[in-house]
């Protein structure tokens, strides 16, 4: 029972779409902790947000890419960006997907899939995998976080840029 209740405040502080346990609050008083807990989540997720920008390796990509890439074509450059993300949010969920299946024992294909579902906080998710034990919903837990940390920098990136709207 501890690991059920310790699994679904995790998950429900990775902002998981499905809870990794059948178990969730009933009482007021566990209703009242569960609002409570998605109040202090939404302010830690903006916290690392907003530390995430202010990161010297991502300030010190956005100063490159501003003096070399957006100098020399500010549209494109922007385009380009946009482009990329694309890519990068990719990365992190076969990376990630691959690294929770091989820890479940399952096919890639389904880590992947399920990292997706997780990360794009799909209501119906791609996949009817769930991790069968405490540890892999730990990792799940993680590896989310990680994840999100991760496009953290990434929008912190693009945040910090100073683009030309207007030529």
């Amino acid at each position: 029972a501890l690991s059920d209740g310790a699994l679904w405040v995790m998950g429900s502080m990775a902002m998981l779409p499905n809870p990794l346990t059948a178990v969730m609050p009933v009482t007021g008083g566990g209703m009242v902790l569960g609002v409570l807990n998605a109040l202090y989540t939404l302010c830690a997720v903006v916290l690392v947000f907003s530390i995430s920008a202010q990161l010297s390796a991502v300030s010190s990509f956005a100063a490159w890419w501003e003096a070399g890439v957006l100098r020399a074509r500010p549209r494109l450059s922007f385009v380009a960006l946009m482009l990329a993300s694309l890519p990068a949010v990719l990365l992190l969920v076969v990376v990630f997907g691959a690294i929770l299946a091989e820890w479940e024992g399952w096919p890639v294909g389904q880590g992947v899939l399920f990292i997706a579902s997780i990360l794009g906080n799909l209501g119906n998710p791609l996949t009817d995998i769930e991790p069968a034990t405490f540890d892999g919903g730990v990792a799940v837990v993680i590896i989310a976080s990680w994840t999100m940390s991760l496009m953290g920098c990434w929008l912190g990136v693009a945040g910090s840029l100073a683009l030309p709207l207007a030529s």
